[in-house]
């Protein structure tokens, strides 16, 4: 039987999230909480991070509880191609959500460092049972500083995602 829209949906946002957990800097910088995130080097890929660290959610459960970097993953606005309903387009968000306690680090800010990661990782193809999952392209993004919740403030990605079948 051929899988639906949204069942392929969930294989690319799986997918998407298996090439975030491989990133050693994105790995360091959720986990390694202190000023030089990258001075201590971490497992990869470290799947414990679903769910606790990367979520494939809007939102964060209780951010408020501990200070902490997390990062979400959906899609959002898919729409079937009028020509050929198999295709879809939509837009991948990633957000960067960070305690403000936590944005300083040696030399640079950590939302700043994880969100060149995230572009690093998700300006490759992503190949998914075979077929090429990419963003449109480095230049089909926009990104924007945003407030998430009291003390906690990040960066939202939009990536244009064009084709997938």
């Amino acid at each position: 039987m051929k899988k639906g829209i949204y069942e392929r949906e969930a294989d690319n946002l799986l997918a998407v999230i298996t090439k975030l957990l491989e990133s050693e800097v994105l790995s360091q910088c959720l986990v390694n909480l202190d000023e030089n995130p990258l001075g201590t080097p971490v497992e990869v890929p470290d799947t414990s991070l679903l769910f606790n660290k990367i979520y494939p959610l809007p939102k964060v459960p209780a951010l408020s509880e501990n200070k902490g970097a997390y990062v979400t993953v959906n899609f959002v606005d898919t729409e079937p191609y009028k020509s050929n309903s198999e295709y879809v387009k939509q837009l991948l968000v990633v957000d960067i959500i960070v305690h403000i306690d936590l944005w300083k680090i040696k030399g640079s800010l950590r939302p700043s460092l994880m969100a060149d990661a995230i572009i690093d990782i998700l300006s490759e193809k992503i190949i998914i049972n075979g077929a090429s999952v990419g963003m449109s392209g480095i230049d089909n993004f926009k990104s924007k500083i945003k407030y998430y919740e009291p003390d906690y403030f990040g960066r939202s990605l939009v990536f244009r995602v064009d084709d997938i079948k």
